[in-house]
């Protein structure tokens, strides 16, 4: 990425799209750039606590400076962090398809509480395959499997790290970025969730067919969420985490059919 005469390192763009996680930095950064310069009192209309906001202004760093006036002005540095804003970053009130099937603008807001809420939520849901006979690999589910040797308990969380670390890899290979490994691991949590709710479907359903169905629909949207995930961590378009996330879905199925025929 050209910074005027500049090339921005992996680093500074690391840096920036941290300044950018937030949707306040955001806002303030769209108002500034819509506007050209903008007054404190504008900005207290995003955000009207005074500690709450000149917090985040001090996150923006040098994204932004005052000019002789003292309003909010942004730098050139902040002008090429606007442009990565407008072509990456999607907000909610954007009205697309793609807000519903791959909401990545609220995997943005994982973080912090939310973050620690997710991760409990996940743990929580991990207890749903207490007495299951199935297991999940990656983000597809052996079901009816009787060769199980250790807690099925045990499976959501090796499968949680193990997802994590398989996305990164194919994150460096696929994207050539490098990719947060806990970051990694507290986005793809609601994709996760989703499939440990696998075994509660197993006990309502006694039909076979109704339950692959339902795995079936599991899967396509905790694909979905992961594809969301993977576009926040890694910082690329919805395009490339969506190939990214094929070739895991596809690492899972083969993985699965290698656990159920050579063990």
């Amino acid at each position: 990425m050209k910074l005027g005469a500049k090339i921005l390192s992996e680093d500074q763009e690391i840096e920036i799209f941290k300044v950018l996680s937030h949707p306040l930095r955001r806002k303030i950064l769209r108002l500034i750039a819509s506007r050209g310069a903008v007054s404190y009192k504008e900005l207290a209309k995003l955000e009207p606590k005074a500690g709450v906001l000149y917090h985040h202004l001090r996150l923006l760093g040098d994204l932004i400076t005052q000019d002789s006036d003292k309003r909010y002005v942004l730098t050139e540095k902040g002008e090429r962090a606007y442009e990565i804003l407008t072509s990456i970053f999607i907000e909610p009130s954007e009205r697309s398809i793609h807000r519903i099937l791959t909401p990545r603008w609220a995997f943005e807001l994982i973080e912090g509480r939310i973050a620690v809420l997710t991760v409990a939520i996940f743990l929580l849901s991990t207890l749903l395959w207490w007495g299951s006979n199935a297991i999940p690999i990656l983000i597809t589910v052996i079901p009816d499997y009787g060769h199980i040797h250790m807690p099925p308990i045990v499976f959501p969380v090796i499968n949680w790290l193990g997802s994590s670390l398989v996305s990164c890899i194919l994150i460096r290979l696929g994207a050539g970025r490098r990719a947060d490994a806990r970051n990694m691991l507290l986005k793809s949590t609601p994709s996760l969730t989703l499939i440990n709710l696998y075994p509660l479907i197993s006990r309502i359903l006694t039909n076979f067919i109704l339950r692959i169905i339902l795995l079936a629909v599991l899967q396509f949207f905790a694909i979905l969420f992961l594809i969301s995930a993977i576009s926040v961590v890694a910082r690329i378009s919805i395009r490339v985490a969506s190939l990214i996330t094929i070739v895991l879905h596809y690492l899972s199925i083969v993985s699965a059919l290698a656990i159920i025929y050579l063990i």
